[in-house]
């Protein structure tokens, strides 16, 4: 068969050729295309996602950091010292015995026997017209005295330890 176009069939067979070929590559172009735009998207997200994630850590941190600082900088109150356990005012109270020597202070107990001593003492010699009252705190009186004195009596000192041998030379 015999073409009546003036073109040479080789142009168009080369024309056409091309046209097919661009059609058919185009498609894996595009795809391609997109798959890089994709691919590079991903990797700008995954970077922001990491970049937040740091920089929320830090925040978090500076926010720890603060308040230790502002808690380790009040200043704590001192606590307040203890108070010596008082006698009762009684009118004509004897005044308390001086501490049993020279840099011992008494325990707390000894304290409050010695203030219930010293309130039995003074209801023993008031002038109360019921005489019960006056014998149960006489005989209390003496119980807590002897109990004191059982009490305070020194401890026999320990025996020295022996002297080491001496070594051989």
């Amino acid at each position: 068969m015999a073409s009546d176009s003036s073109l040479n069939d080789h142009i168009v067979d080369s024309a056409n050729f091309v046209v097919n070929n661009n059609i058919k590559n185009a498609q894996a172009q595009t795809t391609a295309m997109l798959d890089a735009v994709m691919a590079e998207t991903l990797g700008m997200l995954m970077h922001n996602a990491v970049t937040a994630q740091h920089n929320g850590q830090m925040v978090g941190s500076a926010a720890v950091t603060a308040t230790c600082a502002k808690i380790l900088s009040v200043p704590l109150p001192e606590p307040p010292k203890p108070a010596k356990p008082k006698s009762p005012n009684l009118v004509g109270a004897k005044p308390e015995a001086p501490s049993p020597g020279p840099g011992t202070e008494p325990d707390d107990a000894t304290c409050g026997v010695q203030d219930a001593i010293n309130l039995l003492k003074k209801l023993e010699t008031s002038d109360s017209s019921c005489q019960t009252i006056q014998e149960n705190v006489g005989k209390d009186l003496q119980k807590i005295e002897s109990t004191l004195e059982v009490n305070q009596k020194p401890a026999a000192a320990p025996a020295p330890a022996p002297a080491p041998a001496p070594a051989p030379l």
